[in-house]
C-alpha cells in the first residue's frame, strides 16, 4: 500500500526560490502514480504536486489558504532530485506547518487522495479531491463529535469483521447518527465500556426501533494502557483490508476527521488494550436486553438509560440473524 510518510523522509530541503520566483521543491514521482510528485519545499513542508490529463484550465481557480493547508492551481514548479532538474506545471497542495504530527496526518490523507484521483485525473477530479481535503482540515477546528474511545471501538469492529469493506460502506457519515452502521433495514451499534462491567448507555430508539428495522448490538471493553494500540495503528490495519477501494480509504479519513474534530491529535496519543478488546467482544439482540416501556407519556422524548448486559445471553456465529447483510459482515471471522 502507498506510504507517503516513508517516501517523504527520503527528501532533502531544496535551495531557495530561484530568480524566476518559481516555487522550488525536492521531489520524487509517487510510486504507481508517476505523473504526480511528492515534494518538500524550502521550508521543509510536504506537498502533493498533482498533474492533470488536460491542459491547464483557462480560468484557473483561486488559491486556497487555510491555517494549515494551501492549494495553488496550475503553477510552474522547479523540481530537483539528485542531479536532475524538472520544470513542470502542477496543482500544488501543501501542508504549511512545521508540526511533524500534522505533516504525517496530511501525508496519510494524501495516500487516499492520490489513490482516488488516479494517475491522470481531470480538473474536476482534482477540484473534488481538493474540496474533500479542505473539508478535512476545516473540521480540525471543530469540537469532537464522539469520544476517542467510541471511535476506537468502531474501528476495532471493522478491523475484526468478516467483511470490512461492506462494514465501512455501512459506516455512519455523521457521528451523531443513532446507529454506527446501517444498510437496508439492518443496523449495528457498538457499545464500549472502560470498566470491566458490561454496562452501556442506550437511547430508547436503539432498543425499540420501528418494526421494519433489525438491530445487532456489539459490546466491548476498551481500556486505556500505555503500551496499547492507538487509533492510528488500528486505522492502518483497516486501511490494509480496504485498500482495493480507494474511495473507502478517503471515506475512512472523513469519518475519523468528522468524529475527532479538534481532538485529532488523539489518534496517536490515546492507546487501548487490543487483546482485552478482542477477547471481550460480544453480540446481543435487542429483544434480549432489558428496556423501559416505549409507550411514553405525552411530551416525553429522547430517553436514555444504562443497562448491564453481564447476565444477558449473547449470540454466536450460528445464529440465523448472522446469515446475511451487515450482520454477517460485522461478525468476526
Amino acid at each position: 500500500m502507498l506510504n507517503l510518510i516513508n517516501l517523504f523522509k527520503q527528501l532533502k530541503i531544496p535551495s531557495s526560490i530561484n530568480s524566476k520566483n518559481q516555487p522550488r521543491f525536492s521531489a520524487l514521482p509517487i510510486p504507481g502514480y508517476s505523473n504526480h510528485r511528492l515534494a518538500k519545499d524550502v521550508n521543509g513542508y510536504p506537498s502533493l504536486l498533482i498533474s492533470t490529463k488536460e491542459s491547464p484550465a483557462i480560468n484557473r481557480p483561486a488559491p486556497i489558504k487555510l491555517e494549515h493547508l494551501e492549494v495553488i492551481y496550475d503553477i510552474d514548479c522547479r523540481i530537483s532530485h539528485k542531479e536532475t532538474l524538472e520544470n513542470s506545471k502542477f496543482t500544488v497542495i501543501s501542508c504549511i506547518d512545521q508540526d511533524i504530527f500534522l505533516q504525517e496526518y496530511f501525508l496519510r490523507i494524501g495516500n487516499a487522495v492520490i489513490a482516488v484521483i488516479g494517475n491522470s485525473p481531470s480538473h474536476g477530479q482534482v477540484a473534488k479531491a481538493v474540496g474533500d481535503l479542505v473539508e478535512l482540515f476545516r473540521v480540525m477546528n471543530e469540537a469532537p463529535r464522539k469520544s476517542v474511545q467510541g471511535l476506537w471501538a468502531e474501528l476495532l469492529l471493522i478491523s475484526l469483521a468478516t467483511d470490512p469493506i461492506s462494514l465501512v460502506r455501512a459506516w455512519h457519515r455523521n457521528p451523531g447518527d443513532k446507529f454506527d452502521f446501517g444498510s437496508g433495514n439492518q443496523r449495528v451499534e457498538i457499545k464500549s465500556a472502560t470498566s470491566r462491567l458490561r454496562e452501556h448507555h442506550f437511547s430508547l430508539d436503539q432498543l425499540k426501533p420501528p418494526s421494519v428495522v433489525d438491530i445487532l448490538i456489539a459490546s466491548v471493553f476498551v481500556e486505556r494502557v500505555g503500551t496499547g494500540t492507538s487509533l492510528t495503528e488500528l486505522a492502518e490495519s483497516v486501511r490494509l483490508k480496504i485498500n482495493k477501494e480507494p474511495e473507502l480509504l478517503l471515506y475512512l479519513d472523513q469519518v475519523m476527521g468528522n468524529t475527532l474534530g479538534n481532538d485529532w491529535r488523539s489518534v496517536a496519543k490515546d492507546k487501548f488494550d487490543l487483546k482485552l478488546a478482542k477477547k471481550s467482544l460480544m453480540f446481543f439482540l435487542p429483544e434480549n436486553i432489558p428496556c423501559i416501556d416505549s409507550d411514553l407519556p405525552k411530551g416525553v422524548s429522547d430517553v436514555h438509560f444504562k443497562v448491564d448486559l453481564s447476565d444477558i445471553q449473547s449470540i454466536n456465529k450460528k445464529s440465523e440473524k448472522l446469515k446475511d447483510g451487515i450482520f454477517k459482515a460485522a461478525f468476526p471471522k
